[in-house]
């Protein structure tokens, strides 16, 4: 049998923990992927003229106060501490719930393009129209589902 060189067992060993590490954050990606689309509605709507409307609106986010009357504690500054603005969801994460959800949906086939993101709403939403006329078959397949657009 031959001797292995003494650094061979720490390549070893490394390359291991890189393994298990690339799992834990594919698999955390998954994960994450499927807590975006949790609770998120996509709502569609097809003109007499063909025009495919779409918007999705995403899980609504706890308030960050249980109770108004829930005490603060103040900094050593006296200033209460800044916090994110309400219901606010970064543009990114919008986009990657709408293309989830195209893709998915398979509702647009061609593209679509973004008309409306509302990021700072309590329920933050997107709106679009797809590229392509609807079909017999999208009319079929994906009932008005929008109340006023």
């Amino acid at each position: 049998m031959t001797k292995l060189p003494k650094n061979t067992k720490s390549i070893y060993c490394n390359h291991k923990r890189l393994t298990v590490g690339l799992i834990i954050a594919v698999l955390s990606g998954c994960a994450s992927q499927e807590s975006l689309i949790e609770n998120t509605s996509f709502n569609t709507k097809i003109t007499d003229s063909g025009l495919k409307h779409f918007e999705i609106y995403l899980a609504k986010r706890p308030p960050e106060l249980s109770s108004a009357k829930e005490k603060i504690d103040l900094p050593k500054n006296g200033r209460p501490p800044i916090r994110p603005k309400r219901g606010s969801r970064s543009p990114k994460q919008l986009n990657k719930i709408t293309e989830i959800y195209i893709e998915t949906t398979q509702y647009c086939r061609t593209g679509y393009w973004i008309m409306e993101m509302d990021t700072y709403r309590p329920v933050p939403r997107v709106r679009g129209e797809c590229n392509e006329a609807a079909t017999d078959e999208d009319r079929k397949k994906f009932p008005n589902s929008i109340q006023r657009w």
